[in-house]
C-alpha cells in the first residue's frame, strides 16, 4: 500500500514537472541537432537559433542520432520531445532509486526496496538538480541510469562496462567512471567500457564521418568561454573545481591572463582523484560498492570543467544511500543520518548559488563568503567524501563476495562492525 501511494505521488509530481516547466531549451537543441543530422546539415558550424538565444550542439553525433526520429516525423514537436524526456527521465529516476535501495539492502527484500524507492521518488523529483533537469529538458538522468545499472553490484546479462561506454559516447564525462574499474582492478570491465565507447563512437562516425571529425578535432577543443561553441565556466550554475578556483580572480580576463588558475585546477583535480581512489579502495574492501560508485560520481563532477547544477542528479541518490545505510546498520551511526538528512534538506530548498540571482551575475565582483556559497555543490560533495571516510570505521573488511542469484539480486556488501551503540555518534 505504501509503495502504491509513493508511485501515485510520484506520478502527480511528474505531471507537475511536465505542466509547470515548459522552457525545455536543451530539448530544442537536441531536436534541432537530430533534424540537422537527418538533413545532412552541419551540427557544429554555428549555434542553433532558438529565438531569444542561440545555443550550440556540444555532443558527439551519436547524441544527435538519438533524436533523429524528430527529423523524419513532423508531428514529433519540441514540446512533445520535452514532455517525453521529462516522463522517461522520471521513470528512470525511479529505476535508479530502486537499484540503489536494492543494492544497499543486499537484495534480500526486493518489495521493500521498491517501497523505499517509491516513497523517495516524489521527493527526489522535487530536488533542485532534478527540477532544473526537467525545466531544461536535459538527458542527464538517462546518463546516470546507464552508469548506475552498469556499476551497481547486481547480476546482469549485459557485460559490465557496455553501458558506461554508451554513456561516454553520448556525453564524454562518464569516462571518469573508469576509475571504478581501475581501483577495483576490474580489467575486463575497463576493457569492455573502452571498447564499448569506441564502438558507439564508431557508429556515430558511420552515421556522419564529417561531423564526428569536426566534433573531436574542433568543437571539443572549443568548449570554453571564448569559442563559438563555448560557455563560461564561472556561471554560478557550474559547481566544479575549475569554476570554484577561477571565481577567485577579479575578472575573467585576469583569470585567463594567469597560468595559476589552470595549475591549481590540475593540482586540485589530481589530489581529488588520488584521495577518492584511496577512499574507494577502503570502500571496496568493506563491501561498500554502492558508496564507491557515488564517490566516483563526485570525482567525475568535481574534475569536469563544467558541472551544471542539473548534472548533480547523483546527489539525491547519495542521500538515499546515507539514509538507508543508517537505517540498516545495527547501531545507526549518526554521521550517516546527518549526512543524508542535510543533503536532502539542501536539495529541497533553493541552493545558495541562486541566492544572488540567475546566471548573469558577475561572480568575480562578489565577496569572498558569497563566492564560497556559489560553489555550494562543490563544497558539499567534498564534505560528503569526508563524512564517507569517517563512516568507514563502522564497517569491517570483508572477503570478496560471490555473485548473487537472480537478475536484480545484489551482492551482499555491507558488513557492519559490532560496536557499542554509544560510540556511533562520535
Amino acid at each position: 500500500m505504501v509503495a502504491v501511494l509513493g508511485v501515485a505521488a510520484g506520478l502527480v509530481a511528474n505531471k507537475i514537472l511536465i505542466e509547470q516547466l515548459n522552457w525545455r531549451i536543451d530539448t530544442a537543441v537536441y531536436v534541432l541537432g537530430g533534424k540537422a543530422l537527418v538533413n545532412g546539415e552541419p551540427l557544429y558550424a554555428a549555434p542553433f537559433d532558438l529565438g531569444d538565444v542561440s545555443l550550440p550542439f556540444i555532443y558527439p553525433p551519436i547524441g544527435a542520432a538519438l533524436f533523429a526520429p524528430f527529423g523524419y516525423f513532423e508531428f514529433l514537436t519540441v514540446e512533445l520531445a520535452g514532455n517525453l524526456i521529462v516522463a522517461v527521465s522520471s521513470l528512470l529516476l525511479l529505476a535508479c532509486l530502486y537499484m540503489v535501495a536494492n543494492a544497499v539492502m543486499g537484495g534480500r527484500d526486493q518489495l521493500a526496496a521498491f517501497t523505499v524507492a517509491a516513497v523517495a521518488w516524489p521527493i527526489a523529483l522535487f530536488t533542485e538538480p532534478v527540477w532544473l533537469n526537467a525545466d531544461l529538458g536535459q538527458i542527464n538522468i538517462l546518463i546516470v541510469a546507464l552508469v548506475v545499472y552498469d556499476l551497481l553490484p547486481i547480476r546482469r546479462r549485459v557485460p559490465r562496462g557496455v553501458f558506461i561506454g554508451l554513456a561516454a559516447a553520448i556525453k564524454l564525462t562518464p569516462l571518469a567512471m573508469l576509475l571504478y574499474f581501475l581501483v577495483k582492478r576490474d580489467v575486463r570491465g575497463m576493457i569492455t567500457a573502452v571498447i564499448s565507447t569506441l564502438v558507439f563512437t564508431g557508429i556515430g562516425a558511420l552515421i556522419s564521418w564529417r561531423e564526428t571529425r569536426e566534433f573531436f578535432l574542433n568543437t571539443l577543443l572549443d568548449l570554453n568561454a571564448t569559442g563559438e561553441s563555448g560557455v563560461s565556466t564561472v556561471f554560478q550554475s557550474n559547481s566544479s573545481l575549475q569554476a570554484m578556483i577561477y571565481r577567485w580572480w577579479m575578472s575573467p580576463e585576469a583569470a585567463e591572463a594567469s597560468s595559476l588558475p589552470g595549475v591549481l585546477w590540475i593540482l586540485a583535480s589530481l589530489v581529488t582523484i588520488g584521495a577518492a581512489a584511496v577512499l574507494m579502495h577502503h570502500l571496496f574492501i568493506r563491501g561498500l560498492q554502492v558508496e564507491a560508485v557515488m564517490v566516483n560520481a563526485m570525482v567525475m563532477l568535481l574534475i569536469s570543467p563544467i558541472s551544471w547544477s542539473h548534472h548533480w542528479i547523483w546527489l539525491p541518490l547519495w542521500a538515499l544511500v546515507f539514509l538507508l545505510r543508517f537505517w540498516t546498520h545495527p547501531h545507526r551511526p549518526r554521521v550517516l543520518l546527518y549526512s543524508g538528512g542535510f543533503l536532502t534538506v539542501m536539495l529541497l530548498i533553493l541552493p545558495p548559488k541562486w541566492w544572488f540571482g540567475r546566471d548573469g551575475v558577475n561572480v568575480h565582483a562578489l565577496g569572498g563568503f558569497e563566492k564560497l556559497l556559489i560553489s555550494d555543490y562543490t563544497w558539499v560533495s567534498l564534505a560528503l567524501l569526508i563524512t564517507t571516510a569517517l563512516s568507514l570505521r563502522f564497517f569491517h573488511r570483508v572477503p570478496t563476495p560471490g555473485a548473487a542469484p537472480g537478475r536484480f539480486a545484489t551482492i551482499p556488501d555491507a558488513h557492519p562492525v559490532p560496536r557499542d551503540p554509544a560510540e556511533t555518534g562520535r
